[in-house]
């Protein structure tokens, strides 16, 4: 069995993902134990990563998606992998999901994508741990190349680098095109759709993602369309907050995040910003400790002196409100530090207000 696995490997160095071409070689993987067989797919995965090509047609991807099953999905006879040689194999997998592109067709790039998702959903929560974040970022550079190409018409190759013709891979075949056109709404339906997936067993991730997701669509051109779909990201990464983590210090960093990511939206209108100020500050003061408490509203305080919005009075009442519940702190020393952070915050919003 080893001669064998030496055997499909001889062609990996030289043809490269031209090997996809040799349609028997699947059926031959099939005779194999599943540890041979996931140690050849993984051997493809990583011949294709090191040619380095862009994978631009429906043939070559569902080819690949054929030789590399063994990683994608669980063996029907019980085949196990190492927690090691897992992880090298779903993040193999992602690296791959990353070479997808088309230079001219924004339907047949969300086509490729999608044929990803369609194996990446019969793989379970553990491979959907490495494989859903990996397709959410690839969703998410779709809608800026959609993007540009609206600002940019004239611009089709937006986002594949200048490339000489021998580094251009795969040669771009004549793809039927897809029954269905993409939208940025439609984009972001199916990210939602993939970040709620994961939200059970892995909030900490899902949050993150949602707030990946809103600051990908403050980047859109036609964001006034979008708002709705970014708050309900947004709120998606209360919620989590709220009932899903309750480890103190991931509640300090994952709200560090919202309140940051908060800072920098401009997609929202006043009444939907205000609100979700609202909710930062209200979580900053429902820390268990105090000290994380007085951090939180000193952080939460740059909600009120951002992009979209200027309010000197309201920085300062949130000031003189982390001073006040940092004095309760004050009899240990250790606790000195919040003195500082605040009196570093005052310099800094004096700083902003003489510019």
């Amino acid at each position: 069995m080893k001669l064998l696995v030496k055997l499909l490997s001889i062609p990996l160095d030289t043809l490269s993902i031209a090997v996809l071409r040799m349609h028997h070689y699947p059926t031959l993987m099939d005779y194999m134990k599943f540890q041979n067989k996931r140690t050849v797919a993984l051997r493809i995965c990583k011949a294709v990563i090191k040619d380095n090509k862009h994978l631009t047609s429906s043939r070559t991807v569902e080819q690949l998606l054929d030789f590399i099953r063994p990683l994608l999905v669980d063996d029907e006879q019980g085949g196990k992998e190492e927690p090691y040689e897992f992880e090298e194999g779903q993040e193999s997998v992602a690296r791959i999901l990353h070479m997808v592109s088309h230079r001219t067709s924004n339907d047949v790039y969300f086509d490729l994508l999608m044929k990803f998702k369609k194996i990446f959903v019969k793989g379970g929560i553990k491979r959907q741990k490495h494989t859903y974040p990996a397709l959410v970022f690839a969703l998410i550079r779709l809608t800026w190349i959609i993007n540009d190409r609206e600002v940019n018409p004239d611009q089709p190759q937006y986002a594949l680098q200048e490339e000489s013709k021998d580094d251009q891979g795969e040669e771009e075949e004549e793809e039927p095109v897809p029954s269905v056109k993409v939208t940025q709404k439609k984009i972001f339906m199916i990210i939602t759709e993939l970040i709620s997936a994961l939200q059970s067993d892995y909030p900490e991730l899902a949050l993150r993602l949602n707030l990946q997701a809103v600051q990908a669509v403050n980047n859109i051109r036609s964001v006034s369309e979008l708002e709705d779909l970014a708050y309900e990201f947004m709120s998606q990464a209360f919620i989590i907050f709220e009932e899903e983590i309750t480890e103190t210090e991931v509640k300090v960093a994952s709200l560090n995040l919202i309140v940051c990511t908060l800072h920098n939206l401009t997609c929202f209108g006043a009444e939907n910003f205000d609100t979700l100020i609202a909710n930062a500050i209200g979580y900053s003061g429902k820390l268990l400790k105090k000290n994380l408490q007085a951090e939180a509203i000193t952080i939460s305080s740059h909600l009120f002196f951002c992009p979209a919005k200027k309010q000197g009075n309201k920085v300062m009442d949130q000031l003189k409100k982390a001073l006040k519940t940092s004095e309760v702190c004050m009899t240990k020393p250790e606790n000195l530090y919040l003195l500082v952070k605040i009196l570093n915050t005052y310099l800094h919003f004096y700083q902003c207000a003489e510019v």
